[in-house]
């Protein structure tokens, strides 16, 4: 498998506080995220494609998501493409 990486920059020009998570966490790759000022806090991170990436899903790839739950529940959660 070939992974995606977070995006290295802005999440998006919205009024959202900022947060990395795992900023501190050597055995983690820290993730950005913009945290909605909303009750529910959504926490939105940004991914970006290689052009290799981005040709094997124009070619019909598949996007995976791998959740590590260590034996608890899922979380909700949404992928999209903007």
């Amino acid at each position: 498998m070939d992974y995606l990486k977070p995006f290295d920059g802005p999440v998006f020009e919205l009024p959202y506080d900022e947060v990395v998570y795992a900023k501190d966490q050597t055995e983690y790759i820290p993730l950005r995220c913009a945290v909605s000022p909303m009750p529910t806090r959504k926490a939105t991170s940004r991914w970006t494609l290689t052009e290799e990436q981005r040709k094997a899903v124009a070619e019909g790839a598949d996007i995976y998501l791998t959740l590590l739950t260590f034996g608890h529940p899922l979380q909700p959660i949404m992928i999209a493409i903007d």
